[in-house]
């Protein structure tokens, strides 16, 4: 009698769990056949991408100065600590003036 107990005690515990397992199966089935998403999912995917943001007059003008300074910078071949130098007061708008051989400054006497 004893161990007619515990095989029923047995029975009823694994009952649920296999029932729950065919049931996620099923779900899964169901959706990798019928192409079904999830609420969720669905929802994201209804809702509307937002516009593109235009940028602010100051913010063009600050890219287009990172462009002009960039392609200064790449003209002078500068690398390391003198491209920095050159590009701190050319992104402020103040274009330093050209170094080395093609235009040295002139010495005030």
């Amino acid at each position: 009698m004893h161990v007619l107990s515990i095989l029923i005690l047995i029975l009823a515990l694994s009952l649920p769990a296999a029932a729950m397992a065919q049931s996620v199966a099923a779900t899964t089935t169901t959706t990798r056949t019928t192409g079904a998403r999830p609420a969720a999912t669905r929802a994201a995917a209804q809702t509307p991408p937002r516009p593109a943001r235009t940028p602010t007059p100051a913010q063009a003008a600050q890219h287009q100065r990172m462009r002009d300074c960039n392609a200064e910078a790449r003209r002078r071949s500068l690398t390391g600590t003198s491209r920095k130098e050159f590009m701190r007061p050319c992104l402020r708008g103040n274009m330093p003036a050209a170094t080395g051989n093609a235009a040295a400054p002139v010495a005030r006497q």
